[in-house]
């Protein structure tokens, strides 16, 4: 079953933080204390977003993040493969981002694979949560 990784928890929670201080920039230690995560890994989690685009980056007494509203308005699903996740239900079922990363993926990914008899099912329940991380903006959870 599908559980959204705690990177990306990480990761909209602090995007959803600087949206709400709008023009405000949060530094990652701000970050960090306000939501109660490792600085370490609130570092790391805004690295990747400054990385990816989703906020910017200031140095300085001043400095600090800042929400990139110009590349916010995606969808969940493409947030999360910019992320490098993804939505899958089961192992077989994981999409063509972890191809492109080499990470092994239907028949490779399941010792029961051959015999399975719930793969086609699987496969339609996995095309309809795809579609809804589609259709979920990342602005309607940030």
């Amino acid at each position: 079953m599908f559980k959204m990784p705690r990177k990306i928890e990480y990761a909209l929670m602090s995007l959803q933080m600087l949206n709400q201080a709008s023009l405000k920039r949060l530094t990652a230690k701000d970050i960090a204390e306000k939501l109660g995560i490792p600085l370490q890994v609130t570092a790391k989690t805004m690295q990747q977003l400054m990385n990816l685009g989703f906020v910017k980056s200031q140095e300085g007494a001043k400095g600090g993040y800042s929400l990139d509203y110009l590349n916010t308005d995606i969808s969940l699903y493409d947030f999360l493969n910019k992320m490098q996740e993804t939505p899958s239900i089961v192992k077989c079922q994981h999409s063509k981002i972890e191809m492109l990363h080499n990470e092994t993926y239907g028949e490779e990914n399941c010792e029961y694979f051959e015999n399975c008899k719930i793969k086609n099912s699987m496969n339609l329940i996995q095309k309809k949560i795809e579609k809804v991380f589609k259709e979920t903006k990342l602005t309607e959870i940030i």
